[in-house]
């Protein structure tokens, strides 16, 4: 995906999923929930404001409706797909979209949406 958003032609377009942070997003990517680095705590526990399971869902639900917003406000080639449940979008975007996706703080990771073929 970095070669694809730097040197990809800008009228080609890739499906991507993108994740929403489940936990602060102040806290430094590298430190939180999916990265290697993150500290075994940070995978189990929610942040101190985040009091319970239901406060967390709160918070995961109104920052999915915020980059919801954001991506329907970018015209991208398909309407993004919500999916509530891995508190993500997929999405199809040219390099430049991607680009600019990467530096959004609501956004905690992009991931190729790898199509699985089943043999006959």
């Amino acid at each position: 995906l970095r070669e694809f958003a730097r040197r990809g032609p800008e009228d080609q377009i890739r499906s991507v999923i993108i994740e929403v942070p489940v936990y602060d997003p102040a806290v430094p990517r590298d430190e939180r929930i999916g990265s290697p680095k993150a500290a075994p705590q940070a995978r189990r526990s929610y942040p101190p404001d985040w009091p319970t399971e239901s406060a967390a869902a709160e918070k995961v639900s109104a920052a999915m409706d915020t980059l919801e917003k954001h991506l329907r406000s970018m015209r991208l080639p398909e309407p993004p797909l919500r999916l509530d449940l891995a508190s993500a979008f997929v999405v199809s975007v040219t390099p430049r979209q991607l680009r600019d996706l990467e530096d959004l703080d609501l956004v905690d990771a992009i991931r190729p949406n790898r199509t699985h073929r089943v043999g006959s």
